[in-house]
């Protein structure tokens, strides 16, 4: 496993070429302890600037990680999280329908909205639907690329925005 720090785009993507499987994992950790306990969440929008894209007719989702820490990403946190079937947050995005020059929208349902930490760090991961599934990819291979909150300015950086019964709250990714 490779861990690709402080990149100005995060790379989701599997792929087979016959003797070898290959994933990359988006990892989004988002400081959300300033919403505070008890709060509602009425609405939650997770959204990453797409860059690019080959489709090979899949799609991308949003689950929850576990890494160890909200600012640092080690080798063992690919694998440190649900591998097969995981519990999904939002309806996948196919890669086809995918923007490579706007913002690709996941809507949190029930279950990603319990994936927000409202007094602490909140650990969304994005996933190719074969990753997920621990299926082979047939063919051509399955990759997005994203700006990561390296990425110079703010215009693209991830952003979680988190609506509540009495206004919103808007993070950028770490």
């Amino acid at each position: 496993d490779v861990v690709e720090k402080t990149q100005t785009a995060i790379r989701i993507r599997t792929e087979f070429d016959g003797a070898s499987y290959v994933a990359y994992r988006g990892f989004f950790p988002t400081d959300t302890s300033s919403i505070g306990g008890g709060i509602q969440l009425t609405e939650v929008i997770f959204s990453i600037f797409g860059l690019s894209k080959t489709d090979g007719g899949g799609s991308i989702g949003v689950i929850k990680t576990t890494q160890a820490s909200g600012t640092d990403l080690v080798a063992a946190d690919f694998d440190n999280m649900t591998v097969d079937n995981p519990t999904e947050g939002a309806t996948r995005i196919s890669i086809a329908s995918y923007s490579t020059s706007g913002y690709n929208d996941f809507t949190l349902n029930a279950d990603g909205r319990a994936f927000v930490n409202v007094s602490g760090t909140t650990f969304l991961g994005v996933r190719t639907n074969e990753d997920m599934t621990d299926t082979t990819p047939a063919g051509t291979a399955d990759d997005t690329r994203c700006s990561s909150s390296d990425e110079a300015g703010t215009t693209q950086d991830p952003k979680l925005v988190v609506t509540i019964a009495t206004g919103a709250f808007i993070f950028n990714i770490l």
